[in-house]
């Protein structure tokens, strides 16, 4: 007897609405077909079965393929629109998880899954604070913190500032109470007027509206398809319209910090015109440079223990008002703070809430601004090392040639920062921090044969030959020869996916997806590979060919420069070096909010006579190969070779544009 099998039936069309009344008139016919071929079990039959069941299939698929031609090419000046119906062909990243696991015992009703999550992200907080043993008191730690500014009272908003902050707001999804940013949108032109008096008098009152302090938390899983409650990652959704407020408060407070240069020039994180790019170019400034003197550099990465979620409340306050923010500016950040909640939202199904007395509000516009605030007295307690912060990413490191005395500071420093962080109710992850020394092959071989013992409490940190910072992988020689080999993994796996699902597409819209989510794994701080090797080079301008033969669909033998002039890209040399000349054109011409590279100067600042090239930098003799191949002497003699019709542009657009030419004409 024949195994009978199951067939699928596709009449919703709001599921699938590629299927038509055509398509759904054939697959009955289909179905009718495959039940006579069960009932008469002759060859005939089931050859006109599969007849029509192929038939059906090449439907599907011209119509599955017009839908989207039709739907992309009518939103192709609608971004917002175009990568919505977009996202329906990329594979959904939803959480299939039905049920956690606790002390051995399975649990499937959501709700009480819900409720335990609730419970364990706050008890898990509650634990690490319990921990911390602070050694001094919290007048002990204000002597640290100078008042830089005064600030007592905000300033009212008017409603042409409110549109502009409403209109800018990205169209994220809503919170418990279902409105969305576009809803609010919408409604602005009704609501309007009622929500600026709302804005304007918690400011002017400093009160913080209650019933908007209560958070909606969604685990998302660290690993995929874990059951274990401590995999899962709290993903904190807050209403749009406390945004708004947050934005309003956040500008006025921002503009005056940047006025008074209250938070760090260590500190890169949630600082306009800063990046991840920007950090590490001016960390491996000075790291070449000790290379280039024969000096070893060591350096140190520390792991916080959820520090925004932990910081004691009161003593943020406290620290507000020594810096400056009185009145009712503090009453306001007070009001802000106080009687934080929670809920967690698991399959749909919400928890009861659950109070929240320590940290900054995840997911918040303020709290990654509050938090620099917190945390930007730390530079003041190392001593002997230097100090980089990119929000609560902490490093590190010192150079020199004596192993031993750059340990024993190390070591100083590291006690030190430990005993401030136990001070401000922060904890150190010990067994995630790690250090790596940096340094010419040379060198390394001589330091291999170093014990360097680096210790928090006696507890040893693990030395490592490679380590992730801010996405990018450091190798001890600097050379991101790993870091090519880790983006080239993630490219190769998002190409064979456009590969299956280009069937579906237009040239369009393939290279449409290729520029949103493979191009940006190119282009992510590229002005740090402009040294790699021709090899690594080679390496990943494969892989754009083989993108490229996917998106054009054509053979091996194509020529790579008619695949490059056909969808007008650049090379991979050719981008790095774009990226790399708009980075300098960005220093030259004081686009950063501080100076990312101390020790780079013009001609000009080295002698005063009036010569042709005294607007160009200075080069300065390098000795070590990887120095002089990277941005900081190669990139920046390349772009005083630029001709002058292009160099002295000031307007950053002509630049791109003069640019993106002059480069096209540079060799593969």
């Amino acid at each position: 007897m024949s195994k009978v099998k199951t067939v699928k039936h596709f009449h919703n069309n709001q599921v699938n609405k590629w299927i038509t009344s055509k398509i759904i008139m054939k697959m009955k016919d289909r179905d009718r077909k495959y039940k006579s071929a069960i009932v008469n079990y002759s060859a005939q039959a089931w050859q006109e079965y599969k007849t029509i069941r192929n038939e059906v299939v090449e439907m599907i698929r011209q119509s599955k393929k017009r839908y989207f031609i039709d739907i992309l090419d009518n939103n192709r000046n609608n971004s917002q629109q175009l990568w919505k119906h977009l996202k329906q062909l990329l594979p959904s990243k939803t959480n299939n998880t039905l049920y956690v696991e606790i002390d051995n015992e399975i649990i499937r009703d959501d709700h009480h899954i819900a409720r335990c999550f609730n419970l364990y992200f706050v008890d898990s907080i509650k634990q690490i604070i319990d921990s911390i043993v602070p050694k001094h008191n919290h007048d002990y730690v204000m002597k640290f913190i100078p008042k830089l500014l005064k600030m007592d009272t905000f300033e009212k908003i008017d409603m042409a500032g409110l549109k502009t902050i409403v209109r800018n707001l990205k169209n994220t999804g809503s919170c418990e109470d279902d409105i969305t940013v576009k809803i609010l949108k919408d409604a602005f032109d009704i609501s309007g007027n009622r929500f600026l008096d709302l804005i304007n008098t918690s400011l002017t009152h400093g009160i913080f509206p209650n019933e908007w302090k209560c958070s909606v938390i969604i685990p998302v899983p660290k690993i995929c398809n874990t059951v274990k409650l401590e995999e899962f990652r709290p993903i904190n959704i807050l209403p749009p319209y406390e945004k708004i407020l947050e934005l309003v408060v956040k500008n006025q407070v921002l503009e005056l910090c940047e006025k008074h240069s209250v938070i760090s020039d260590l500190q890169s994180g949630f600082k306009r015109n800063s990046s991840c790019e920007t950090a590490l170019l001016s960390i491996c400034e000075e790291w070449y440079r000790a290379i280039d003197k024969g000096e070893v550099v060591i350096v140190v990465l520390l792991d916080f223990k959820r520090a925004f979620e932990t910081l004691c409340r009161s003593l943020l306050l406290k620290k507000l008002e020594k810096i400056g923010f009185e009145g009712l500016v503090n009453k306001w950040f007070n009001s802000y703070l106080q009687s934080r909640s929670q809920k967690v939202k698991f399959n749909g199904v919400i928890s009861d809430s659950i109070g929240v007395d320590f940290g900054v509000p995840q997911g918040t516009v303020l709290g990654p601004l509050l938090f620099s605030l917190y945390i930007n007295d730390i530079v003041l307690h190392v001593k002997k090392c230097s100090i980089r912060l990119f929000a609560d990413d902490t490093m590190i490191f010192i150079s020199g040639k004596n192993i031993q005395t750059m340990t024993e500071w190390i070591n100083r420093d590291l006690a030190a920062i430990n005993e401030w962080l136990s001070d401000n109710s922060l904890s150190l992850n010990v067994k995630k921090s790690k250090f790596i020394v940096f340094g010419t092959s040379r060198i390394l071989k001589v330091v291999s044969n170093e014990n360097i013992s680096i210790k928090i409490e006696n507890q040893n940190i693990e030395r490592v030959k490679l380590v992730k910072y801010l996405g990018v992988m450091l190798d001890e020689k600097l050379s991101f020869n790993d870091h090519v080999d880790l983006i080239s993994s993630k490219i190769s796996k998002k190409i064979n996916f456009l590969k299956r699902i280009g069937k579906n597409m237009t040239t369009y819209m393939k290279l449409l997806l290729f520029k949103s989510i493979i191009m940006p794994h190119f282009e992510y701080c590229s002005t740090l590979l402009l040294g790699l090797s021709k090899e690594k080079t080679q390496q990943l301008q494969k892989l754009q060919n083989r993108a490229m033969r996917t998106i054009l669909k054509c053979n091996r033998y194509t020529p790579i420069q008619s695949m490059l002039n056909c969808l007008e890209l650049m090379s991979v040399k050719q981008r790095i070096l774009f990226a790399t000349y708009i980075f300098i054109f960005k220093f030259k011409n004081k686009l950063f909010p501080y100076k990312v590279m101390k020790n780079v100067t013009c001609v000009s600042d080295v002698h005063s006579h009036n010569t042709r090239n005294a607007d160009n930098f200075y080069m300065q003799v390098s000795k070590h190969s990887k120095h002089r191949n990277s941005i900081f002497y190669e990139g920046f003699n390349a772009f005083n070779k630029l001709p002058s019709s292009i160099k002295t542009i000031r307007d950053l657009k002509v630049f791109k544009r003069k640019l993106a030419k002059f480069v096209l004409n540079i060799k593969l």
